[in-house]
Order: C-alpha cells, then sequence, then structure tokens
C-alpha cells in the first residue's frame, strides 16, 4: 500500500508536518495583526484623549489667567476708586472775574495773581492735589510765606470753575476750556465789549509806536546825546507780551551798538490812554524776556550779574537777581530777597528769550493787533 502511494505521489511523510507548519504560521500571523491593530486603536485613543485633556487644561488655564486679569484690574479700580477727574494741566493757565481779580497758573509751579485788596501782584509757588491747589505767597512783604488754597470744578457748560480763597474772601475765577475756539465763536455781549477794547487800545498803541515825534518825546530823547562825534546808533526792536489788566501789552527793546547798552520799556493801554513804563537798563548787557510772564532779564556779560524783573502796576519791579561775592569770585542767587538755588532761580529765567522784530510800520501793522 505504501509502496502504491509512492509510486502515485499520494504518500508525503512530511505532509502533516509541512500543513501544521502552514496552518501554524498563519494563526501566528493572523494572531499578530491582530494584536497590533488592537495597539494602534490604543495609541489612537491616547493621542485624543490626550488633545482633549490638553485642550481642557489650555481653556481652563486660560480663564484662570482672564479671571486674575479681571481681579487685578478690579482691584486696580477698586484701590484708585476711579480715574482723576482732573488733572494739572486742567489749572495752568488765566482765571479770572467780573471783581478785577486774575490769576496765572503757570506749569513751572509758579503763579501771580492781582486782587482788589491787593496794592500790587501776588506771586509765589503752588502745589496740586487731585481736585485742589494750594498757593504760598513769596512776596516781600507782610503777605510773605501767606498760603491760599482753591478747588477746581466744572459747571453745567463743561466750564472750568476755580474757586479761590485770597486774602480771607472768597473768589470764583472762571476758565473756559477750548478759550480760543469759544472767544472766536461766542457772540456774547460782554465778550464783545471786552474786544472792543482790545482793538482801541492796540488802534492807540499803534499810532503811538508809528509817530516819530512821539518816539522821539517819549524814548529816543535819552539817546541823543554825542557819542564820539555823533549819535549813538540805536536799534529797536518789539514784541507783544502776555496782557495786563486785560490790556495788551508789549515790549520795547532799544539797543546802543556803541556800548552795547539795552533798555527795556512796557507800553500798554491804561486809563484810556497809551501807558509807558520807566525803563530797566544795563550796560554792556545781554537782555532777554519770558513774553509769556512778562518777565525781563539783564545781566551784565563781563560778571554775569543779572537783574529780573516783573511787572507791577505797568512798572518794573525787581524781585530776583544773581549777585557776585567778589571775596570767593562766586554767584548768589535770590527771589524776593531770599537766599535760593540755582535752579529755583534758574525756573524764573529759562523761558526769556531775545526779542528780535525790529520796529517799522510794517511789523507794527503785523503784529500790534
Amino acid at each position: 500500500m505504501v509502496e502504491f502511494y509512492k509510486k502515485y505521489n499520494f504518500y508525503e511523510p512530511n505532509l502533516y508536518s509541512k500543513v501544521s507548519k502552514e496552518y501554524k504560521g498563519g494563526f501566528i500571523m493572523k494572531k499578530s495583526v491582530k494584536y497590533i491593530i488592537i495597539l494602534l486603536c490604543l495609541v489612537i485613543v491616547a493621542l485624543v484623549s490626550y488633545i482633549v485633556v490638553s485642550k481642557n487644561f489650555n481653556t481652563k488655564d486660560s480663564k484662570k489667567q482672564e479671571n486674575e486679569i479681571e481681579k487685578n484690574s478690579t482691584n486696580i479700580v477698586t484701590s484708585n476708586d476711579k480715574e482723576p477727574e482732573f488733572v494739572e494741566t486742567d489749572f495752568f493757565g488765566d482765571w479770572n472775574n467780573d471783581e478785577d481779580t486774575e490769576l496765572t497758573i503757570n506749569s513751572d509751579g509758579t503763579f501771580q495773581a492781582d486782587h482788589y485788596t491787593a496794592s500790587s501782584t501776588i506771586f509765589g509757588d503752588y502745589t496740586i492735589n487731585g481736585d485742589t491747589v494750594e498757593f504760598v505767597c513769596k512776596k516781600n512783604d507782610e503777605t510773605n510765606n501767606k498760603k491760599w488754597s482753591g478747588k477746581i470744578s466744572k459747571d453745567s457748560n463743561g466750564d472750568y470753575v476755580l474757586k479761590v480763597n485770597l486774602y480771607d474772601e472768597e473768589n470764583t475765577l472762571k476758565k473756559v476750556k477750548n478759550q480760543n475756539e469759544n472767544t472766536q465763536n461766542n457772540t456774547d455781549d460782554t465778550n464783545n465789549t471786552s474786544e472792543d477794547k482790545t482793538k482801541v487800545a492796540n488802534e492807540e498803541i499803534r499810532k503811538a509806536l508809528k509817530d516819530k515825534d512821539w518816539l522821539e518825546k517819549n524814548i529816543y530823547y535819552r539817546y541823543n546825546s554825542e557819542y564820539n562825534g555823533g549819535k549813538k546808533e540805536m536799534i529797536v526792536t518789539f514784541a507783544k507780551v502776555h496782557s495786563i489788566d486785560g490790556n495788551p501789552a508789549y515790549f520795547i527793546d532799544v539797543t546802543e551798538r556803541m556800548v552795547d547798552s539795552h533798555s527795556m520799556y512796557l507800553i500798554t493801554y491804561k486809563d484810556g490812554k497809551v501807558y509807558l513804563s520807566k525803563p530797566v537798563s544795563g550796560e554792556y548787557s545781554a537782555i532777554t524776556a519770558d513774553l509769556n510772564r512778562n518777565i525781563v532779564a539783564i545781566e551784565n556779560d563781563p560778571t554775569g550779574i543779572t537783574s529780573v524783573y516783573k511787572i507791577d502796576n505797568g512798572e518794573f519791579v525787581e524781585f530776583a537777581k544773581a549777585d557776585l561775592n567778589y571775596n570767593d569770585n562766586t554767584l548768589y542767587y535770590y527771589v524776593n530777597g531770599e537766599n535760593v538755588s540755582y535752579g529755583r532761580y534758574k525756573s524764573y529765567i529759562e523761558g526769556c528769550v531775545e526779542i528780535t522784530t525790529e520796529l517799522t510800520n510794517e511789523n507794527i501793522d503785523k503784529y500790534v493787533k
């Protein structure tokens, strides 16, 4: 039988073992694929879970950050209660009322005021705290170091109002926001009257400055003395300055070249007529002016000695100076008779500039208005 199978190739001793091996190998391969698929599924599930968890974590972290920011913002608002309604710049500028009280608060920490009960201009320093300002008078008389306070607010029209206690009397002063625009568009009779007065004042000042006889009689006669066989050569310049008592005002600088001498005049309108101040002068000196604060500084070139003047009742009054001590060859600085630091002294003169506009008919028409 075996021979029969062998003869006709029906007999294969290793057939079973081959079949078994092939069957077992296929089974093992199928099981491996199954495990790989399961493993891949687990990896995919793990990745999806990681993405979901990360997203939730980032969302929570972002919300936490937002909450912290909101909390911090809330804390900031709570600590400050609210944004300040007024800032320092709201105080700066000119303030006045119908009782001839005028106040100028400068950005450099100084002020000047005219009050009907005062014999002359009040000036000094101030400090601002929120909506309150405190003034300290620096005038060298019985009012020295006297203090006044003021409080700023807004009226129903949005205009700034400053209530100030000057000389133990409450004064309500007003400064209109966007003053230039409002003045231009305002048709109020009072403003028109003020504009008419200013127009008249400037017309009279123009006439005087163009009148050679008036100039000769009031200014030039001082400089007509002979010098080396002829008249001293003069240069005359002028500039508009801050109004005085509501009237236009101008500085006139007369320079004598031969001796490098300067004289400064104030021309304004007072009591219905042109008013010319007495001059302040200096030889071999440089003269400059702060056109916003009506301050004049005359510095002697060789020594550095300087006199600083302000306007008081239409005249120049010295209130600060740099004086040379010849013993130690050192400059010392004074404000209202008080020895001060250079920094404080400098604050009064750092806005001073040269006056360079020549006094000609063309320039008079251009600038006196």
